[in-house]
């Protein structure tokens, strides 16, 4: 017998919603120069160069060198300038070297970086703008010529488009160093230097597939079946999925009796199943043998999260079960299996709701959350009342 039973109704359906990140990625390592106080560098004085602003105390990202500039005056500088956010040289009378840190690009099997450059001013045919890169220790590579506005020995000379963008694929090794050289001799003569980024090629790490255990009801679309996280890392050149070979084993046969319209569900790097993103196309009769589902869809950098849903037919069998496996991914044409392709577990087909229920250690539901899920999954099929045992109020001390 229950004392003081306290009767509940519940008509409450509630939804969870994810986003997808897919323009979140970031570089492994970048600059833009918006972190320091204007005027971090070097001026000149008459008695030489002068560090400035944040520099050297503040920064650890890069170093300056220019023992082979003459600076003078205010007027001659490299230095950082807020209002446009970058590094400038100007009026340098020689090289002005900037030396990034030490940059670990251990975990990638091949990186790239890019940087910005831009000038301003009458530039000579003797002025020039130099990137370099240097692997593990090794010797610096200079980057010649880039796109015809440089020679042999010069990454840009003279009077270049303004920006330009320079870039450098295909590097592999454990660390990376680059250096930029700006030379340039005029008062008004000035090369800027900015927005630079390392990115690692994106590259497949793992995937592994999850199951949905909750209970299912006749005659509902989309339902989430079994999950597929697929992991990667690096960001440059995004890596894209084309097909999941996926099939209904595990389900009750024959499982056209049951199921049919196999979709694929994209939620990015959101762990909440949402029916927003579809991948690809609908299978109408899924089977018990393997097929595909087929599609186009780039990853981000991180946990990308797919779903497998069927729709359940009005007349499916209760007490029968429905499941999945997911026994390989394609991406970027190469086939992958997951690390478990076949989960435990499947999903119950189930009447809606209809009656009383006593929510209690013990009880028809320990919680009210599992009561919940329930309502949610399977509906009503007419009025549903949840008897609450006061002893488990007690206990918990909230409604869980």
């Amino acid at each position: 017998m229950k004392n003081n039973v306290k009767t509940v109704a519940c008509f409450l359906f509630f939804h969870l919603s994810g986003l997808i990140c897919a323009n979140a990625q970031q570089p492994l390592w970048s600059e833009d120069f918006s972190a320091y106080v204007e005027n971090t560098g070097y001026e000149g004085s008459a008695t030489g160069p002068v560090a400035i602003g944040d520099y050297p105390a503040n920064v650890t990202k890069w170093t300056l060198d220019v023992s082979g500039c003459t600076l003078t005056d205010q007027n001659d500088y490299f230095k950082t300038k807020d209002y446009s956010r970058s590094l400038q040289g100007r009026d340098l009378d020689g090289g002005a070297v900037w030396l990034s840190e030490a940059i670990d690009i251990s975990g990638f099997a091949n990186v790239m970086f890019s940087l910005e450059a831009r000038q301003s001013g009458a530039m000579l045919s003797s002025d020039y703008f130099d990137v370099f890169y240097q692997l593990d220790g090794g010797e610096f590579s200079r980057i010649p010529n880039w796109n015809g506005q440089g020679n042999d020995d010069h990454t840009l000379v003279g009077q270049f488009v303004s920006p330009t963008v320079i870039a450098q694929e295909n590097l592999s090794g454990s660390v990376l160093v680059i250096k930029v050289i700006q030379h340039n001799n005029g008062t008004w003569e000035i090369h800027t230097l900015d927005n630079i980024s390392v990115s690692g090629y994106m590259q497949y790490v793992s995937s592994t597939v999850s199951q949905n255990t909750e209970k299912i009801a006749p005659g509902k679309m989309d339902q989430h079946i079994i999950g597929v996280e697929i992991v990667t890392t690096g960001t440059a050149e995004p890596i894209e999925v084309t097909a999941f070979s996926v099939n209904a084993n595990g389900s009750s046969i024959p499982v056209l009796n049951n199921i049919e319209n196999a979709k694929i569900f994209y939620t990015g790097v959101s762990d909440r199943f949402e029916t927003i993103h579809p991948f690809g196309s609908t299978v109408a009769s899924p089977t018990i043998a393997t097929f595909d589902v087929t599609g186009v869809q780039p990853l981000v950098t991180g946990t990308n999260y797919f779903w497998l849903t069927f729709d359940t037919k009005p007349g499916a069998n209760i007490g029968e079960v429905v499941d999945a496996e997911c026994v390989m991914i394609t991406i970027n044409g190469t086939g992958h299996v997951p690390a478990t392709t076949a989960p435990a577990g499947n999903r119950l087909i189930s009447s809606p709701l209809n009656g009383s229920f006593t929510i209690g250690s013990g009880q028809d539901y320990a919680t009210f959350s599992e009561a919940a899920t329930d309502l949610n999954n399977l509906g009503v099929g007419g009025p549903v009342t949840f008897s609450v045992d006061p002893g488990y109020l007690y206990r918990t001390g909230q409604l869980e």
